[in-house]
């Protein structure tokens, strides 16, 4: 217990420390629709709480499963922060976020490369999940 309370603290440190970086580039942002909103997250902590929830957040999808997959899955070894949601019936898991549409882009290209050949980036604005229409029309 002492170890994962370490780690989240670390962790809580660096999330907080790289969206107060990336926040000044946020600039002003029109509001999009949203397709889904998050309704559980699990990891280290709920990406809301890291400034992670305001403007245009991109996110490299994984996988998906009908039933939640155990945190000693092998197909999750060595990704580091791995975090799930649910969405349309389904366990959702991301990882990777950025502000940055071409690092998203690179984001999902490592994961390809780590095997998770249907990886795909995923948009979310204060948030909630949007679709790729609405994050290039916030990007404008």
């Amino acid at each position: 217990m002492k170890k994962i309370t370490q780690l989240a603290i670390f962790m809580m440190l660096a999330i907080s420390y790289s969206g107060m970086a990336q926040s000044s580039s946020a600039g002003n942002q029109k509001s999009g629709g949203p397709l889904a909103e998050i309704s559980e997250v699990s990891g280290m902590a709920d990406p809301a709480s890291y400034k992670w929830d305001q403007g245009l957040v991109y996110k490299v999808q994984i996988l998906a499963s009908k039933d939640q997959l155990s945190e000693g899955d092998t197909r999750l070894k060595n990704l580091g922060n791995v975090y799930s949601y649910k969405h349309d019936g389904l366990t959702k898991y991301t990882w990777g976020r950025t502000r940055l549409p071409h690092e998203a882009a690179r984001l999902q290209g490592e994961m390809h490369r780590k095997g998770f050949k249907d990886a795909f980036v995923i948009h979310y604005y204060n948030g909630k999940r949007i679709s790729a229409e609405e994050a290039k029309n916030l990007r404008k």
